[in-house]
């Protein structure tokens, strides 16, 4: 599944939408699954955005883009400055 959740950590009241590659059974799985993951607004109730199916080709695809994103790379406020 491809889930498009709202992601902190940039500003008091504000987000970056992110997608997120997600192995799940269902979508009700594959949307609980993503806002246990870091970053994700975890205490807004209108955190996910959509949640959709893909190909396993999309998936791969998308799973690379995940890991070369640099914002999800940061570990200190000051890298996180620098993009």
């Amino acid at each position: 599944f491809k889930v498009n959740a709202k992601c902190g950590h940039v500003g008091r009241r504000r987000f970056i939408n992110i997608d997120f590659p997600v192995v799940a059974s269902n979508a009700k799985e594959a949307a609980a699954r993503a806002r246990n993951f870091g970053r994700v607004k975890h205490h807004w109730k209108d955190a996910i955005n959509s949640v959709e199916e893909i190909s396993e080709f999309e998936f791969n695809k998308l799973q690379e883009e995940w890991r070369n994103d640099p914002y999800l790379d940061c570990r200190n406020i000051q890298q996180q400055r620098k993009i």
